[in-house]
């Protein structure tokens, strides 16, 4: 036999009112009011599926491990995963990060502006969340993420779309190189390698700043000679950074103009 209480919550849901409301008049948990309000109408939120091509696996983890973060929000029982770009030089990009999650994670991204410059996307999944955990070491923020696994666990395709997504975040594209800086030694180390694996030439160094409070950082450089390799070996995906590699390779000196959106 139903509790008196689950038959008020069940009258509730059916009289239209809102799951915190709901909670809050009579002192249950929100969980416990889902719970009912599944049986009765359904999921509100579809559940994030994990793509099978590694190539997609690949991109988005490292456009993640460029510029992201995820967090457990225990008060509210979320698992926020967010991305931060450049919200003028990297709008057009966002929004072919956005599709591609959407299609095919299937899970809604959010997208806030804040400030004149900063662009977050955010994604609230459980199962993304440990998508991105089972993949990456995430330990003091950016200086030690890397790949959790050795690179023999990752196929081709998975490791060359990495590579792509993180120069989409993190790199820098001018007419004459391609550099990508972190402060995490050992995901360097690992785009060292990939890089080597497929046969592009560059330079991998440390970087030590003399000012206060600056923290060492790792620099890998790919050369005017070598942009034309990993155009067509890597690639990009950031349409502003990618128009700029086009034009550095076919000769063309890029004049970047960055529009407010």
């Amino acid at each position: 036999m139903e509790s008196l209480k689950a038959i008020r919550i069940k009258n509730m849901i059916y009289e239209g009112i809102s799951i915190p409301k709901i909670s809050s008049q009579l002192n249950v948990s929100k969980a416990s009011v889902y719970y009912h309000y599944k049986k009765i109408k359904g999921r509100r939120n579809s559940i994030a599926i994990i793509p099978e091509e590694d190539y997609i696996k690949g991109e988005f983890l490292g456009a993640f491990s460029g510029d992201g973060s995820f967090y457990y929000e225990k008060k509210k029982g979320h698992y926020s995963i967010r991305i931060f770009l450049n919200r003028i030089d990297d709008y057009d990009y966002h929004l072919y990060l956005k599709k591609l999650i959407e299609i095919n994670f299937k899970r809604k991204v959010q997208i806030y502006y804040e400030g004149p410059k900063l662009l977050t996307m955010r994604i609230y999944s459980k199962k993304i969340y440990e998508f991105i955990d089972s993949h990456l070491i995430m330990k003091d923020k950016t200086k030690n993420v890397c790949l959790k696994r050795g690179l023999d666990y990752y196929s081709p395709e998975f490791m060359r779309y990495f590579v792509r997504g993180l120069f989409d975040t993190d790199g820098n594209v001018q007419n004459y190189r391609i550099r990508l800086k972190t402060i995490s030694f050992a995901l360097m180390e690992q785009v060292s390698r990939i890089l080597t694996q497929f046969n592009v030439t560059h330079t991998f160094r440390t970087v030590v700043d003399p000012r206060p409070n600056c923290q060492i950082c790792y620099e890998i450089t790919i050369r005017k000679a070598e942009m034309n390799n990993f155009l067509h070996i890597v690639g990009l995906s950031n349409p502003r950074k990618l128009q700029i590699l086009i034009d550095a390779v076919a000769g063309i000196r890029t004049r970047v103009h960055t529009v407010m959106h």
